[in-house]
């Protein structure tokens, strides 16, 4: 007679049955050999070494950017040098010039001076002095003699004066045109100066990436040296289970000495 079992136990039963059969699969499924870890360790260790090679060759283009930056920085620095050097000499010869424009502007109202002092004496003299002068000639000789005097010593003063002038000019325009090459080469500085900060920023951002790149490789040796230690034990394991298999399958060929075979557990 069969027993009856309720129905709750065998909805139990069955629940129970279920986890076994997908506990088996999970095994089954997800299970790792020495073998496969191996393999598995393998690859990674192949992955990273790409990595590390990956992060070296960023790290060498990275530093050949800067040599060549740092070669450019070299170059752009003496022509800063050159640069402050003709700034300077500029400089010294624009104040030359400053002072030789003063000295001849001095020089000028000097002279301006004197000839509007003359100007003065002879006007107040007027016709009194002049008629003194006519009436103490001898001859129309001298009359002319001494008129034409009279008129060079205004025209030597007008000539002097207008020579004065020409030369204030001439040390202005000089002055000028040295003040223009000199605002030229302070544009140029200030230009040189700007490349000088973006050939530092890009030298500062090739520094970062070698360091960052130092820092990568870094990682990445220790991930691999972590690795290769698993690799190297997940070696042994499998040699140590090849080696036992071996030992089994030596006795393959003795003799058979009775029994019944059975399925394995």
């Amino acid at each position: 007679m069969k027993r009856k079992y309720p129905k709750r136990h065998k909805v139990v039963a069955l629940f129970c049955a279920v986890l076994v059969f997908f506990a088996g699969m999970h095994t089954t499924a997800y299970a790792e050999t020495a073998e496969e870890r191996y393999q598995r360790l393998k690859e990674e260790l192949a992955g990273i070494t790409e990595e590390i090679a990956s992060y070296q060759d960023q790290k060498t283009q990275a530093q050949r950017r800067r040599a060549a930056l740092l070669e450019q920085q070299a170059l752009l620095e003496e022509m800063i040098e050159l640069n402050r050097e003709q700034i300077d000499q500029k400089q010294k010869e624009l104040d030359a010039k400053a002072d030789e424009v003063a000295e001849k502007r001095a020089e000028l109202y000097e002279n301006e001076e004197l000839f509007h002092k003359r100007l003065i004496a002879i006007y107040k003299q007027n016709d009194a002095g002049m008629l003194s002068v006519i009436l103490n000639v001898d001859s129309v000789t001298e009359f002319l003699t001494v008129l034409d005097s009279l008129q060079r010593i205004s025209q030597n003063d007008t000539e002097l004066i207008q020579h004065l002038e020409e030369q204030r000019l001439a040390l202005e325009a000089e002055q000028a045109e040295i003040d223009a090459m000199l605002t030229d080469l302070n544009a140029q500085h200030e230009e040189l100066a700007a490349n000088a900060e973006e050939l530092a920023a890009n030298i500062s951002a090739q520094n970062s990436r070698i360091s960052a790149a130092d820092a990568q490789i870094k990682a990445q040796q220790e991930a691999y040296d972590d690795t290769y230690a698993e690799l190297v034990a997940a070696q042994k394991e499998t040699a140590s289970i090849g080696g036992g298999l071996g030992g089994s399958n030596s006795g393959a060929g003795s003799q058979y000495v009775g029994g019944t075979f059975t399925w394995p557990v």
